[in-house]
Order: C-alpha cells, then sequence, then structure tokens
C-alpha cells in the first residue's frame, strides 16, 4: 500500500507550516474539529482534566489550537502522524507548551494502539487521498484504523471523508459510499451517528461505546435534561 508521505514532506518543504501543506482548507479547519468533537463529552465539561483525545493523522496538531482557541485548555492529547516533517513542526508549535499534549510517529494501519490511553479519537481528512487508485483498497484502510481506534478508546471515535454522493470527483480524491461507511459503524457498535447537516459532501461519522464510561447514552440525556424529566416535557406521567 502506498502512503503519500513523501508527498506531503514535499508540501512542507514547498509550503512550510501552511494548510496548503496539509491540502486542506484553513477556513474549513476548525469546523471539521467541532464537527468531530461535539459528540464527545469535551465541550460539556468546564474542566477537562483527564480527558484524553487521540488525533490520527494529526498533521501539525491544530485541533489543540482550536480547542485552546475555545477555552479548552485542561485536557490530555495524543497526535499520530507518519510524516515526519508535520510531527517536528507539530512538537515545535504544541508539544512544548504542555508536556500533555504528545506526538507519535506511527502507522496505524500497520501497527497497533494497544500502548495508548485515550478517551475519544478523531480523524480529519485523513481519507481523502486514494491508494493505489483501488477503491477496495482505500476501505480497508479505514476500517482496519476506524476498529483499532474504537477498540481502544473509552468513548467513541469519529472521522470524516468525502462523500461519493457528488456531482463532480476530482481526480485523485477519494469518495466513499456513506452506506458502507454505516454499515461498518454498525459492525463496531449500535450507537451510530452519520451527520453531514453542517458540510454535505463531507460527512461525519461517529461511533460511541454502547455503554460508555461515562454511562449509557439515554442516561447522558436525562442527566442533562433532568429538570425537563421532572417537569414532564419528555416523559408525560398519568394524571
Amino acid at each position: 500500500m502506498k502512503v503519500h508521505k513523501e508527498k506531503y514532506e514535499e508540501l512542507y518543504c514547498k509550503w512550510g507550516y501552511n494548510e496548503n501543506s496539509l491540502i486542506m482548507p484553513s477556513d474549513r479547519r476548525n469546523i471539521r474539529y467541532h464537527e468531530l468533537l461535539k459528540y464527545s463529552r469535551i465541550f460539556e465539561m468546564n474542566d477537562c482534566g483527564g480527558y484524553t483525545i487521540l488525533d490520527a493523522g494529526c498533521g501539525f496538531g491544530d485541533v489543540i489550537s482550536y480547542l485552546n482557541l475555545i477555552g479548552k485548555t485542561n485536557f490530555s492529547y495524543i497526535g499520530i502522524d507518519v510524516v515526519n516533517s508535520f510531527l517536528e513542526e507539530a512538537e515545535k508549535r504544541q508539544g512544548s507548551k504542555d508536556e500533555k499534549y504528545k506526538f507519535i510517529k506511527r502507522d496505524l494501519f500497520l501497527e497497533t494502539v494497544d500502548d495508548l490511553d485515550y478517551d475519544f479519537a478523531i480523524s480529519s481528512q485523513a481519507f481523502n487521498w486514494k491508494y493505489d487508485n483501488c477503491d477496495d483498497q482505500n476501505y480497508e484502510v479505514i476500517f482496519t484504523i476506524i476498529e483499532k481506534l474504537f477498540k481502544k478508546c473509552r468513548e467513541g471515535v469519529a472521522f470524516n471523508f468525502f462523500s461519493d454522493k457528488v456531482e463532480y470527483m476530482k481526480n485523485g480524491t477519494a469518495y466513499h459510499n456513506p452506506g458502507r461507511m454505516i454499515e461498518f459503524a454498525y459492525s463496531l457498535s449500535n450507537n451510530v451517528l452519520y451527520d453531514n447537516s453542517c458540510m454535505p459532501y463531507e460527512p461525519t461519522l461517529i461511533i460511541l461505546k454502547d455503554t460508555s464510561a461515562y454511562g449509557g447514552v439515554y442516561n447522558t440525556f436525562r442527566a442533562k435534561h433532568l429538570n425537563d424529566f421532572k417537569n414532564n416535557i419528555f416523559v408525560i406521567k398519568e394524571k
């Protein structure tokens, strides 16, 4: 399988710390990060201490900057990538700020995450290039990596991809069938969300544990809306 490490290194040599090195439009990065994380607990927590995010294909680790920007600072972060230049740049910009921010070189298709401890894993635009011009191989890469991440996480995994429900396809870009993606997600859990409400052609697929570390999904919903339950808004009691 061809991994595009050389291409990314070439782009970094040309552009340095720039969205062009990642082939990722800067005006949409923070939107993608929000979409990936909005079903995690990090937005619900005033103090995120003890909460760890794993970022697969982390690039420059800009998820950290986004979370800091919105006032989330007390969390741990593990960034994983195969591109040396990205990891070195991320370490320089982010890793030195806090020892809780770690960057690791690892090929998640070939290697495991058994040694890592984290709550929620994300992957943004890591699956947008074709591998060996073979669609089935692209699915194999995604399914292998996401399954590894999901089995080890405590809470869930979220990743985005280009849907094949488009009118125009760019050469060299990987487009994936949402139905096939959702079918795979349900092989891991019954708690699956497919969200393309914000970016119709770049959906986010969220796979949560059936019973996560902080309780079942219904219990979480009930706790969040406890007053509404007490006021009989969601459950109407017989008179």
